[in-house]
């Protein structure tokens, strides 16, 4: 969470210093606000890895709202300038690995389906609605049936390629990191998009060699 709070507020401070920028050389105040903002968008890009790598629903949704913000971020006036092209085109080429995020999203649904065979409390409970029918069945056989009938619903919108309905108007406007969407809600939007973008746009720019110094 101090990550979180951390990076809003120096993306806040990196648009100041980019809307007063002069052409001399920064002061060492903007240079320490630089190097902390550099460092904190890294610590981010290593905490949504370890994100990716959770067989927990929750874990991908969340990796989906960091990354949506990184690609915001890089795709800011000034930021690219902060980072050695290095650690620029890394990050830049993670965001841009459809298949591995699509991968991840996948194992995540399996072992959520997997899970849903042995434990009650099953992790699909926002994507299936609850049935208010009489059911002449046991209470564990119909919530494996939810479990399953979610299960399908997710690797179909995952597959489809195409945005959920949204909810109502406005239920993307939040971009801030504490925000938490409903399952599969970020998958297939512009930000994923516009990743790919980001890494067409390192193509036509050559990488500097160098030493990655953080």
């Amino acid at each position: 969470k101090i990550a979180i709070r951390t990076a809003n507020l120096l993306s806040l401070r990196m648009d100041s210093i980019e809307a007063i920028a002069e052409p001399e050389q920064p002061d060492e105040r903007e240079q320490s606000y630089r190097q902390r903002y550099r460092r904190v968008i890294l610590l981010l890009d290593s905490q949504v890895r370890l994100l990716r790598l959770s067989e927990r629903l929750r874990g991908q949704d969340y990796a989906d709202v960091v990354e949506r913000w990184l690609v915001s971020e890089l795709s800011r006036p000034g930021r690219r300038k902060i980072f050695t092209d290095q650690q620029y085109a890394r990050i830049v080429s993670r965001l841009a690995d459809q298949d591995a995020r699509n991968q991840a999203r996948r194992r995540a649904i399996v072992m959520a389906w997997n899970e849903s065979t042995t434990q009650s409390n099953h992790q699909f409970k926002d994507v299936v609605a609850p049935d208010h029918k009489l059911i002449l069945a046991p209470r564990w056989l119909v919530t494996q049936r939810d479990a399953a009938i979610a299960a399908d619903e997710l690797l179909q919108h995952l597959e489809s390629s195409v945005p959920k309905p949204l909810a109502y108007t406005g239920e993307l406007d939040g971009s801030d990191l504490g925000w938490w969407p409903k399952l599969g809600m970020l998958w297939h939007r512009p930000w994923e998009t516009q990743a790919k973008q980001l890494a067409e746009s390192l193509k036509s720019t050559p990488v500097a060699k160098g030493g990655d110094d953080e």
